[in-house]
């Protein structure tokens, strides 16, 4: 029989503790708490109680549902099982709903309805009573849909969720074990709540028959908040389309975290994902994903991925023998960092196409996906795998793919179906593994007739042996043309101006011709350094002919002060760093003092001066000295008169430093700056160097 649990003086087991702040003054002190002992299923109505379930309990349909607020309901390590009755359609565990709409919750009586804030539900297992599945060839799919189900089998209950929270606000899931087995049921089932948090839970889900996978589908974990929400360190094992799968409607500027999660889950459905990313300003960091299925689906807005393992493999699921499996899949989203995470997709017996990195960019969503180790693989030629797959984006998508390593042993770059533009990927570094053979390719163009693919760019990347961006194939006969297809492979040149001495020289105009046409222009700062992209070849439509279109070698013409002082023919794919001389035909000597310097007390300062004549018949050498143009005495510089010495840096301050030279009736000077800290800290960043080109 089904019980209302109230309170009674026998089950009162709070304790007021009363904090002294003075003589005869008490501080405010926490209610007293009730723990009210249960030892059977029932509606749980008595506002701030907590209560305590003393055995393992068993109900045909929903076993506790929560009327009120500040409830708190402790399983105390016990197991409830629920929904035994066969065929019960929305029996659930642990139940809290407003009161509103009913129809449809079978397995929720009338008065199980009501809801309220605050709930924490902690310390126990909660198992779904077994349901029975359809036999072979009794349901018929359409579309990701089950259209007709035939036979007298029994039917079992839908929507049965362990734990079902809606129009909660401060919620808490917490060390708990659950188990679901029927048709459309999820394990925690969370809808337009506040604040909460899921936690330390580890979820069972055996489910393999889902009605619609459009709407509503089935996860393990279904999270929809209007407040901060933070699921964490649980465990997801199987499922029938979706692990944990967040939602959020509007930009509403709460933050859902999403971290240190373990999700093994197991979908039986096409476009079913092991961590579905849908409510913006999520952060989603440290969860490994070892799916079978697919990975992680980002759709919303300013998502933070990072730090996290993805590993997923498909199997043949009631809708399709074989699929593409995606590992990390961006799919409209806007804004979103993809970041400093391991994804690898394996192809093989039992599904199509491993695909790691799948992109579907709108225009201006700006997103970003740097510094990730991202490797497609097939374990037979019968199966696909590209490391990166474009399904769409916009001219004007302004996605940016940088500092990433892809590897592969068939495609590096795929484009299909949509086409894509507006994606720059630059300072990437693309490997091969194993010998894949003719079979490999680095751009691989499989689009409709009517697709463009324009505006990709290729820039500074690094190829490891044998990856070539000139293995290049395209199918549909209508790709051929340059209109449909036209990628760019280019590099950025670097181009320092010195003066004889070293001494950066600045607003020294860099101008780029092709065939006596400018196609580029920079300009050198107050360092000295500007920089230049240049076209290498362009991969287009060519139907019969080798699909490139080859740029360079350029003309590179400096410029300063209205005359051209320097001109040099440049092949971008051979040069990376280019440092380029400006002298000025009216001086002959030059003076480079150095850069500035920062040391610690009493470590010796190099003072690398350097001093030029680029008179051939100057007959004595320049005369060199070094002052301190404050305080002379700051610090003792070894010798005056040598452009190359040393001083030690014997007390704190900062000082300015000249270097000056005399030759003939010319003079020039140079300055630079040390200071000295008693913990000095450095300036910036050490870099790493530019990789060479392979």
């Amino acid at each position: 029989m089904r019980k209302k649990w109230s309170v009674s003086a026998a089950c009162l087991c709070g304790v007021l503790v009363v904090l002294w702040a003075g003589p005869g003054r008490a501080q405010d002190a926490p209610p007293p708490v009730e723990v009210i002992k249960i030892d059977a299923p029932g509606i749980l109505d008595k506002p701030g109680a907590t209560y305590l379930l003393t055995k393992d309990v068993t109900a045909p349909r929903t076993a506790f549902m929560i009327k009120g607020d500040d409830i708190t309901l402790d399983l105390g390590g016990h197991t409830v099982t629920y929904g035994t009755e066969v065929g019960v359609d929305r029996s659930s565990g642990v139940f809290l709903r407003p009161t509103g709409r009913q129809e449809g919750f079978d397995g929720v009586p009338p008065g199980g309805f009501g809801g309220g804030n605050n709930f924490t539900l902690k310390n126990g297992r909660i198992v779904q009573g077994p349901q029975p599945v359809a036999p072979p060839g009794a349901i018929t799919w359409s579309a990701g849909r089950l259209v007709k189900e035939v036979g007298d089998h029994p039917r079992p209950g839908r929507y049965c969720h362990a734990v079902y929270i809606r129009g909660c606000d401060n919620f808490k899931v917490l060390d708990t074990i659950t188990e679901v087995n029927s048709r459309d049921s999820n394990n925690i089932h969370v809808l337009y709540s506040g604040r909460g948090e899921i936690a330390n839970n580890h979820c069972i889900s055996t489910v393999k028959e889902i009605t619609d996978r459009h709407y509503p589908g089935t996860q393990v974990i279904q999270a929809g908040a209007r407040g901060y929400l933070n699921i964490h360190h649980n465990v997801i094992d199987g499922g029938g389309q979706w692990g944990i799968n967040v939602t959020g409607g509007g930009n509403t500027g709460h933050l859902a975290e999403v971290h240190h999660n373990v999700i093994r889950h197991r979908s039986y459905t096409t476009n079913g994902y092991a961590l579905g990313c849908h409510a913006p300003n999520m952060r989603v960091y440290a969860n490994v994903v070892k799916s079978i299925g697919r990975g992680v689906h980002l759709t919303a807005n300013n998502v933070d991925f990072y730090n996290n393992i993805v590993e997923p493999r498909e199997k043949p699921n009631p809708e399709y023998p074989s699929t593409r499996t995606h590992g990390i899949k961006l799919e409209h989203p806007t804004h979103t960092r993809v970041h400093h995470n391991f994804c690898r997709v394996i192809a093989e017996e039992g599904f199509g196409q491993a695909d790691p990195l799948d992109l579907d960019c709108p225009k201006f969503s700006a997103n970003q996906v740097y510094k990730n180790t991202i490797v497609a693989l097939r374990k037979s030629p019968k199966y696909w795998a590209s490391a990166v797959n474009v399904v769409y984006a916009h001219p004007e998508s302004l996605t940016q793919v940088y500092d990433n390593v892809f590897r592969t042993n068939q495609f590096h770059f795929q484009v299909t179906w949509g086409g894509g533009s507006g994606i720059t990927f630059r300072n990437n570094r693309f490997e091969v593994i194993g010998d894949p053979g003719e079979d490999y390719q680095f751009f691989h163009v499989w689009q409709s007739s009517a697709a463009r693919t324009q505006g990709i760019v290729f820039r500074d990347s690094v190829l490891a042996p044998p990856a070539d961006y000139r293995k290049v194939r395209q199918l549909y006969a209508r790709s051929y043309t340059k209109g449909n297809v036209d990628m760019t492979v280019e590099w950025s040149v670097n181009v320092k101006t010195v003066d004889p001495a070293g001494k950066a020289v600045a607003a020294v105009t860099v101008q780029v011709m092709k065939d006596g046409k400018a196609v580029a222009q920079s300009a050198t700062g107050t360092d000295g350094t500007a920089s230049v992209v240049l076209a290498d070849f362009h991969v287009i439509g060519s139907q019969g002919k080798p699909p490139f279109e080859e740029h360079g070698p350029y003309e590179l013409v400096f410029t300063h002060g209205g005359e051209v002082v320097h001109r040099q023919a440049l092949d971008p794919k051979k040069t990376t760093d280019l440092t380029v001389t400006v002298a000025d035909p009216k001086r002959k000597l030059y003076v480079y003092a150095g850069e500035d310097q920062r040391h610690e007390t009493n470590e010796v300062a190099k003072l690398e001066g350097n001093v030029v004549v680029t008179d051939p018949f100057a007959a004595e050498k320049p005369d060199v000295t070094w002052r301190i143009l404050r305080r002379a005495d700051f610090w003792p510089i070894a010798d005056l008169k040598a452009a190359k010495t040393t001083a030690v840096m014997n007390r704190n301050g900062s000082c300015t430093i000249e270097l000056e030279a005399k030759s003939g009736d010319e003079v020039a000077k140079d300055t630079l700056t040390i200071r000295t800290d008693t913990h000095a800290t450095p300036t910036a960043v050490a870099q790493c160097p530019r990789t060479a080109k392979v």
